[in-house]
């Protein structure tokens, strides 16, 4: 039988529709840490979603760019998965657009093309890790969708209340805390943490730690 080398590492999937682009992240994470492998890549939504499960991918790096439903649409696959990868989103340039439909989707993250080299394998720990992670011109776009108050809020006036417990959890997201770091404020366990953050799934719809930060600022929890 053979050994399966990864075993022990963050395995990616890359999901672009451009060979060159898929050759691009191949390259910058091959001469990157030795706790990341490239499994595999993917051409459309449909073979993102198949070859996930198919690879066990632990992150799933979506170019937003997509033609047909876009980078959105593979992300909200993504998420419907029973093993559910954390998913990275990519595009040429970030506006407030592209920066608010990356938060729709659920993505964990949003990182530019150009930012690859030196952002990729930080962007791909930081959401292993249960953390969110935008480069720079992306939180600059968010920062700025944010403090526009003629826009539309992103969450519903509808959103279920949240418990005391629940709005700590929240607030912890945002501010970037891994589970056991929560665990460790609240002076609670990492499994009652887990049931925290598994009701939250169910009041919320499955939010990804981007759209927590973004229903935390929203309902005045964190200030930037």
């Amino acid at each position: 039988m053979g050994v399966d080398k990864t075993m022990g590492k963050i395995r990616v999937l890359a999901a672009s529709w451009r060979p060159d682009i898929l050759q691009e992240i191949r390259n910058c994470l091959a001469g990157g840490r030795a706790d990341i492998e490239l499994v595999g890549g993917a051409y459309d939504r449909n073979q993102a979603a198949r070859r996930a499960t198919e690879l066990r991918a632990d992150v799933v790096l979506v170019e937003f760019s997509q033609p047909g439903v876009g980078g959105a649409g593979t992300a909200r696959m993504l998420q419907e998965l029973p093993a559910r990868p954390k998913v990275i989103a990519f595009a040429a340039r970030s506006d407030h657009e592209t920066a608010i439909e990356v938060l729709k989707s659920g993505a964990d993250g949003f990182l530019l093309g150009k930012d690859f080299k030196r952002g990729l394998a930080r962007a791909v720990m930081a959401v292993h890790a249960d953390l969110t992670h935008l480069g720079p011109e992306a939180a600059a776009a968010l920062l700025d969708e944010f403090k526009t108050e003629s826009r539309t809020p992103l969450i519903p006036d509808d959103t279920p209340p949240l418990s005391r417990r629940e709005t700590q959890i929240v607030m912890m997201v945002a501010e970037g805390l891994t589970n056991d770091e929560m665990a460790e404020r609240l002076e609670i366990s990492e499994r009652t943490v887990n049931i925290h953050r598994s009701n939250l799934r169910k009041k919320l719809g499955k939010p990804s730690p981007a759209w927590l930060t973004r229903y935390a600022i929203e309902r005045g929890l964190l200030k930037w």
